[in-house]
């Protein structure tokens, strides 16, 4: 693989085992070599066999009060088209204040994945009664696997965190189907006191872990596109970035 990397002129790659298929397979795959950069990351994944009123009861008072304002005070909406063209609007116009342009989700990023035929776009999200979308997310539904791949919530909003109203709804909706894992993802970080992670527990997910392989193919043309791109290597956020020279500075 190293070798055929190098000869179509591949700088860099990334290889992800799959979090819930045969991990120790792909650990002893993987030569000497490669294992000195491989890295163990943590996802949460939610039973949907289990009884939806008693892992409702389990999340904190504060969690289910929230859960249960929004609900009660917002429209939930589910995979309708009104809703996927208000999500794409949404989120473009709230990233587009927030991020690098290189990080923006634009139109043919949410296109390119409907073509994927493996996996099926699923939208869920709520409405004020000016019938304004305030909150909703993206899910991916691959192989019997339920993916939380993207949330936007409009700032006005955050204080009774939608998202989690929307995570609960869907765990009910897919309590006793047929999808095996629903799959809430990682944190932004490789910590389990990262943020992100730290709310993804709050729905009392079980841990698993991958394996996330960053391999550098050709070591003098990543250090020039370092260079060429003015990436400072100046503290813990961009030394862990990979690959570096795609690190955004803030300054």
């Amino acid at each position: 693989y190293n070798i055929l990397s190098k000869e179509n002129k591949i700088i860099t790659s990334v290889i992800r085992s799959h979090p819930y298929l045969y991990n120790e397979v792909f650990n002893n795959f993987i030569n000497n070599d490669l294992k000195k950069i491989l890295k163990v990351k943590k996802i949460l994944n939610i039973n949907l066999n289990d009884n939806f009123n008693e892992w409702f009861k389990q999340l904190s008072y504060n969690d289910r009060h929230d859960i249960n304002w929004v609900n009660n005070n917002y429209k939930f909406e589910y995979n309708t088209n009104f809703l996927k063209n208000n999500f794409i609007d949404l989120n473009f116009k709230i990233s587009s204040k927030k991020f690098h342009k290189s990080l923006i989700f634009k139109n043919d990023y949410f296109e390119n994945l409907e073509k994927n035929r493996f996996s099926k776009l699923l939208y869920a999200g709520f409405y004020n009664n000016k019938n304004k979308l305030i909150s909703g997310s993206l899910f991916l539904l691959t192989n019997k696997i339920l993916q939380y791949h993207l949330n936007v919530t409009r700032m006005e909003f955050y204080r009774k965190s939608p998202s989690k109203a929307i995570l609960s709804n869907m765990r009910k909706k897919f309590n006793h189907t047929n999808i095996d894992f629903f799959n809430l993802g990682g944190g932004l970080k490789d910590d389990i006191n990262d943020g992100l992670f730290k709310f993804k527990q709050k729905f009392n997910g079980d841990i698993y872990d991958y394996f996330l392989l960053n391999i550098i193919h050709l070591k003098d043309e990543y250090s020039n596109e370092i260079k060429k791109n003015s990436v400072k290597i100046q503290n813990e956020s961009n030394i862990n970035f990979f690959p570096t020279y795609r690190f955004i500075n803030s300054t």
